[in-house]
């Protein structure tokens, strides 16, 4: 993740491989403005009974397969603000987009969608862009996540997801 030590590492390994093969290397300095998670207060998804019961919860860190690989970035939206929204009303949206969400509002009514949380596959426009279009219609809340169908349309075990020689 750029920014942080791994990222620096590896451009000096390329560096030095670039030196290697007889290339000039020119480091430029800039100042950027860089978002990460926050470790100590993960992002989660907690889906709660009429009488207060957790149902569910997001485990808010990624799973760690392998100890000896760079670490895991833990599933945030960059530039996004941390807080916590709650809604009685949970709709789909498809990929976001105007049309997805004028279709859904010409199914459950403008009023519906007033404090809601809205869920939307990523894809075909810019994430920006569907909570933008969530926050038109009313809702208090988006949750954007990567479908299957679109990332690993053979199937989501390692034998399905990779292309097997």
């Amino acid at each position: 993740m750029a920014g942080l030590p791994e990222d620096l590492e590896s451009a000096q390994v390329i560096e030095k491989r670039w030196k290697t093969d007889g290339l000039q290397v020119t480091k430029l300095k800039y100042n950027v403005l860089l978002s990460y998670p926050d470790n100590n207060n993960p992002n989660r998804v907690t889906l709660i009974s009429d009488n207060g019961m957790v149902i569910f919860q997001t485990a808010g860190v990624e799973k760690i397969y392998d100890s000896t690989l760079p670490k895991t970035v833990n599933p945030f939206l960059a530039y996004t603000p941390n807080g916590t929204v709650s809604s009685t009303k949970l709709f789909y949206a498809n990929y976001g987009e105007l049309e997805d969400f004028q279709t859904l509002a010409s199914l459950v009514g403008n009023a519906s969608l007033q404090g809601s949380i809205i869920i939307m596959r990523y894809g075909r426009i810019y994430r920006g862009d569907k909570v933008m279009h969530a926050q038109y219609f009313g809702a208090v809340g988006a949750i954007l996540y990567n479908d299957p169908a679109d990332y690993a349309p053979f199937g989501t075990t390692p034998d399905q997801v990779h292309e097997q020689k």
